[in-house]
């Protein structure tokens, strides 16, 4: 097989964040008051949202050959190769100033290729010795290994189009150089007001000429994975189908983002690292995810109209950058870390390690040509994974992001304000390596369980006159979240509010370099409401 695909793809998103200013407050007068203790805004450079639409044009080839080879009346063997380029007809608008700051020209396009060779075998072991048993019915066992590439982040690689400087511009009150001054009295431009004074309090000629730009590594590589798939499937004399099955993912090439503007401010005791910066965000390669699951699974159909089945699977999963935003900027702030310009790699907040799922359906017919079915459908996997973080600690892009450093007894390395050092040590107690940071994602939430019920009855619809004929008309009851019908306090879900949980409270570090421990939140996970209630539902499907 050999083919050959051309895409001619034009991306346009109209996205421009705090358009009409991001205001924080301390204190509810404040607020009142209208004075803000930051304020941060972006606007179109002509006033006109549309001129700052992120848009860009560019094409997708694909050239792939494979071929099968039967090597016997039991082994088939698939192999090829796959070729992907992407190639953006235009960079963003030049910004001689934005490109300075990058050290590369910001308008310089994207241009990608990359080879995937790929290999998968299907084997018969029916007969194979380990096999051949009375108890065995078939055996197969199959896998592959090779390179696949992931998607283009169109979203990531568009925000420098936003982001030049040229059609879009910024600013916030802080302590980065560029950066505009405090309200303090009420009179100043930086203090809360109506959004559309904005663009004339804080004109486009006033920051054009210092306004930094994004942009894409000019070595900028497609991501891309090798992967590695082995299963083995199994039936039984007695009507069981088994299923054991291992993965294996090992990242050649990430996503990643930096700040080339970044200069260091503070190097504390403990390895923390603050920054100033003047927002030369760009996209660039980084460690990408890394994983390794197994999965058992089993399922068998009985003669008595019950059907059952059963999976289960381990994951570990690690990575570095952990993006959820749209925006590079965001991207970088909102990762945890201890050092933003070397990211760890530690475990990923998305993996499940432990899941369970099992269920059962029964078929009784009670009614003539109208079956009546109850189904059952349970599942467990341990709780999603969260970072202890030091809520208030200002590293220069996020005062909620750094990772918590585990004091101890003693330790020379923090300071206590407000708090004593014998709380602090309870708090922490049973949490990371004392004398040194949390890791990324290592704490987690509780396991969930959860039952759901469904009774559906199926009833024939025929109607000679109308020439109906073989139509069917199913009533279903679902009863979700049973556990918690049982009992209030079961069947509970919880999540953790941007993968992260502020323990300590920090106001950053000291003029000795000594992380300063301000006070303890000891909030925990938050308890999702609607998927911690059970629910009731009554409905039809009408099939013809």
């Amino acid at each position: 097989t050999v083919g050959y695909d051309s895409i001619d793809k034009r991306l346009g998103n109209l996205f421009i964040s705090r358009e009409n200013g991001a205001y924080q407050f301390e204190g509810v007068q404040n607020y009142y008051d209208g004075i803000p203790s930051f304020f941060r805004f972006n606007k179109s450079a002509t006033g006109d949202p549309y001129y700052a639409m992120a848009g860009f044009s560019g094409t997708f080839e694909t050239l792939y050959v494979q071929d099968k080879f039967y090597m016997s009346d039991i082994l088939t063997i698939n192999y090829g190769l796959r070729y992907d380029s992407f190639e953006m007809d235009a960079g963003p608008a030049y910004n001689e100033y934005g490109s300075g700051l990058l050290g590369f020209r910001n308008d310089t396009p994207a241009s990608t290729s990359i080879l995937q060779p790929r290999f998968g075998f299907q084997l018969d072991a029916s007969d194979l010795p380990m096999f051949s048993s009375d108890r065995i019915v078939s055996a197969q066992l199959r896998g592959g290994y090779g390179l696949f590439a992931g998607r283009v982040p169109n979203v990531w690689v568009a925000s420098p189009f936003a982001n030049s400087g040229v059609v879009q511009y910024g600013a916030r009150t802080g302590t980065r150089s560029y950066n505009l001054p405090v309200c303090e009295t009420g009179a100043e431009r930086t203090c809360f007001k109506a959004p559309e004074t904005i663009y004339q309090d804080f004109p486009y000629s006033e920051f054009a000429s210092t306004s930094p730009a994004q942009g894409i590594d000019p070595n900028y590589d497609t991501p891309s994975t090798w992967k590695f798939n082995l299963e083995l499937l199994l039936t039984t004399a007695n009507g069981y189908n088994l299923k054991a099955a291992v993965n294996i993912d090992d990242a050649e090439d990430g996503v990643g983002f930096a700040d080339a503007s970044a200069s260091v401010d503070k190097v504390g005791k403990t390895g923390i690292v603050t920054y100033n910066t003047q927002d030369a965000f760009y996209i660039t390669n980084a460690e990408g995810t890394s994983s390794n699951s197994f999965t058992l699974a089993m399922d068998k159909e009985f003669d008595n109209g019950l059907d059952v089945f059963a999976s289960y699977t381990n994951t570990e999963a690690e990575s570095g950058w952990v993006a959820t935003s749209s925006q590079l900027s965001s991207n970088l702030e909102n990762m945890v870390a201890v050092d933003r310009m070397n990211v760890d790699v530690g475990n990923t907040p998305w993996a499940i390690k432990h899941r369970l799922v099992a269920g059962l359906n029964y078929t009784a017919n009670w009614f003539n040509n109208a079956p009546t079915k109850f189904s059952l459908f349970y599942k467990v996997y341990s709780g999603k994974r969260f970072t202890y973080t030091l809520d208030g600690f200002d590293d220069g892009y996020s005062r909620y992001n750094t990772r918590m450093y585990v004091p101890t007894a003693g330790d020379p390395n923090v300071v206590y304000e407000g708090v004593t050092e014998g709380e602090v040590l309870t708090a922490v107690q049973g949490i990371g390596t004392p004398g040194s940071h949390v890791d990324a994602h290592t704490g987690q939430l509780p396991y969930t369980r959860g039952l759901d019920l469904r009774i559906a009855q199926e009833i024939p619809v025929n109607n000679s006159y109308f020439g109906i004929k073989d139509h069917k008309l199913v009533l279903y009851y679902d009863l979700l979240n049973v556990l918690n019908f049982i009992n209030e306090d079961k069947g509970h879900v919880y999540y953790q509010g941007y993968s992260t949980r502020g323990l300590l409270d920090s106001k950053g570090l000291d003029s000795e370099g000594r992380i300063r421990i301000t006070g303890i939140d000891t909030r925990k996970g938050q308890l999702d409401q609607y998927a911690s209630r059970y629910r009731m539902q009554l409905g039809f499907t009408y099939k013809f």
